[in-house]
Parts: C-alpha cells; structure tokens; sequence
C-alpha cells in the first residue's frame, strides 16, 4: 500500500476511534466557531516544497444555517521561483441534526454553497462559486475536527457557459475547529 494510503487509512481509523462519550453537540442560533488547517509537501532535497493553510469564521444565523467567511492561501517553492495563490469565500450552509440519543451525536453534517473569487501568481484572477459538504465531529464541548469537500464552478472569460462547470475544481479541507 502506498504511503499516503497508510497515513489516510490511520487517520480515519483515527477519528473513528476517537471517545463516544461525549455529549451531544450541536450548534444553535448565534454560535460562532474558527476552524484551521492546513497541509505541505516537500522533495527530499527540500528544494521544491508547497503549503497551504485555509481559515474560516462562522456565525449561526438560525440553529442549524451558518454564515462563514473563508480564506485560502497557498504558496509553492520551486526552480521557478516563489508563487502564491489565494481564495476567498462566503459561504451559507445548512447543517442536518443528528438525534441526541445517537452514537453519532457528536457529529454535524452540513452542505451548503459558496461564492468568492480566485487570485494569484499561478492562476487566472476570478471568481467562483460552488456546492460543499462536511462534517464537524466534536471531541468535547469547543473543540472539534472537521473535514470538507467543495466543487468549485470556475468563472473566466469564456464564450462556452458549459466551460465553468467543465473546467471547475475540487478543494478539500481537513482542520481542527473550535466553537465559542
């Protein structure tokens, strides 16, 4: 098996194994949460090396819809030099409650849309719009970890409509959250 494979299947044994004794936690009206992650690769020389870091902040508008504000930044280190990228995003999404007397209490899934724009040394400066799902799985009362998955909908000059669709892009996250 492939290494990344390993380390995928660690981690999710890993989340998996985490204490099912926690009590429910659900988000409500005016809950607001920070999430963080980030990611980073290297050769073995560390000559050509990339990073990336994605924020977000969220505020609960009803108990289960959350407005959030996310910025992605991603900077790369090769023989071509230094780039960066970044994206920022709005998003709205709507969050399916989990029965309180379940094993999966602790979990909140969600889905939802997003709008925001594309820049960069590496990209065509645009904006962007998408559907995206996840979940935040609680490891006490403040403190969860979270996984996403967004398809993002590219929106550069072109004569083609079917073109954003075709040409749009996967953005996937994983971080460690925590509600306030």
């Amino acid at each position: 098996m492939k290494m990344w494979k390993k380390w995928t299947v660690l981690m999710i044994v890993g989340l998996l194994a985490l204490p099912l004794a926690v009590n429910a936690q659900q988000f409500k009206l005016k809950d607001r949460d920070f999430t963080i992650g980030g990611s980073g690769t290297t050769d073995k020389k560390f000559d050509n090396s990339t990073a990336s870091l994605e924020g977000a902040l969220g505020y609960f508008i009803r108990d289960n819809v959350e407005l959030t504000v996310r910025q992605g930044l991603s900077f790369s280190d090769g023989a071509a030099g230094n780039d960066w990228d970044a994206s920022t995003r709005v998003a709205a999404d709507y969050y399916f409650k989990m029965p309180a007397q379940s094993r999966f209490n602790m979990l909140n899934p969600y889905a939802g849309i997003n709008l925001g724009y594309l820049y960069g040394d590496t990209t065509d400066d645009q904006y962007i719009a998408g559907i995206e799902g996840g979940v935040k799985y609680f490891v006490n009362s403040t403190t969860f970890i979270s996984g996403s998955l967004e398809y993002q909908f590219l929106f550069e000059d072109t004569s083609d409509a079917d073109d954003a669709f075709d040409e749009g892009r996967f953005v996937y996250a994983v971080g460690v959250g925590f509600k306030f």
